[in-house]
């Protein structure tokens, strides 16, 4: 095998991620700007906060996969970013569930 084809054949998987990653990148915009949501629009602060959620996970996967070749530092610094805000996400959203099952149960 020549160095150019073992070089040609290294770039396919990530040519292939950065493909996911634009991809991912334009759902999350016709998710932000889609009247169909998992939290509703209505609701203030938590209606926005899925679609800031999706579009800085969506721009922060797109960063991570271009960083790759040229930063790999970068890269990890991006990837952690991620899941860091994958997990804020989730304790935002558990907070935000419990807040309304309280204030529903002092209802009822």
């Amino acid at each position: 095998m020549k160095p150019e084809e073992k070089s040609d054949a290294k770039q396919t998987p990530n040519n292939w991620q950065k493909t996911i990653s634009w991809i991912l990148a334009v759902v999350a915009l016709v998710y932000d700007f889609s009247p169909v949501d998992i939290v509703p629009d209505g609701i203030p602060a938590a209606g926005w906060l899925d679609d800031i959620m999706v579009t800085v996970l969506a721009g922060l996967n797109l960063l991570q996969q271009y960083s790759r070749d040229g930063h790999p530092t970068a890269s990890r610094i991006l990837k952690r970013l991620k899941w860091g805000c994958v997990v804020v996400s989730v304790i935002v959203v558990a907070i935000l569930a419990l807040a309304v099952y309280g204030i529903i149960s002092l209802f009822n």
